[in-house]
């Protein structure tokens, strides 16, 4: 892996979905937890290093199921949007997640590890999104 490494992203043109079926592959479906893909048609397609950002997804998938051990729903939305040249780099596809958890205000101040989500921030901060 190139991020393990430090080397050069290897990006190719895909689209951002494909990305996410791919990571969802490798996670486990756990009893309980509904997986929600909100994807516009036509998704615009984008230059990046698939193995990374699989990655990324992954561990946005994993976290969002240990954080909800009580059952919930992860919900992917993914679509095209026109960013003016100031909000963002040139390239940018928004795609949003979120979590809805049954149970979680009970855990709330006790000790929680939340690895999976770090090592996905920091993959995109390490590889300025890409």
């Amino acid at each position: 892996m190139t991020f393990a490494k430090g080397g050069d992203p290897l990006k190719e043109t895909i689209s951002v979905a494909d990305v996410i079926t791919l990571a969802e592959a490798l996670v486990p479906q756990e009893t309980g937890i509904a997986r929600v893909w909100d994807v516009e048609e036509d998704l615009w397609a984008a230059d990046l290093d698939v193995s990374q950002i699989t990655q990324v997804f992954q561990n946005l998938i994993i976290n969002a199921h240990q954080a909800m051990r009580d059952g919930g729903k992860i919900t992917i939305h993914m679509s095209n949007t026109q960013i003016t040249e100031g909000d963002t780099p040139p390239g940018y596809d928004p795609v949003m997640a979120n979590y809805q958890s049954y149970g979680f205000l009970s855990r709330v101040v006790k000790p929680y590890r939340m690895e999976k989500l770090a090592d996905a921030v920091n993959a995109v901060l390490e590889r300025k999104g890409s």
